[in-house]
């Protein structure tokens, strides 16, 4: 049986292959890439920076009319 068949300690109520978390954590560091090269082109695209800036004020303007307010925006 290979390590990354063997199981870690259960999380909740599934058990979690070594494998299974080595992919989680490659899928993370794609994300992360993914999220600066985001960031990257915010600060230095004036055209992206305000598309972010218009798609925010979208969604502060259709959330502030709801009775029922976004938690964690702002």
């Amino acid at each position: 049986m290979s390590w990354k068949t063997d199981f870690q300690p259960r999380t909740n109520n599934r058990l979690i292959t070594w494998g299974e978390r080595i992919k989680l954590e490659e899928h993370f560091e794609i994300l992360i890439s993914h999220v600066e090269k985001g960031l990257d082109l915010i600060k230095t695209e004036a055209a992206v920076r305000e598309s972010f800036v218009k798609t925010n004020e979208a969604f502060y303007n259709y959330y502030s009319t709801q009775e029922k307010p976004l938690l964690n925006a702002g």
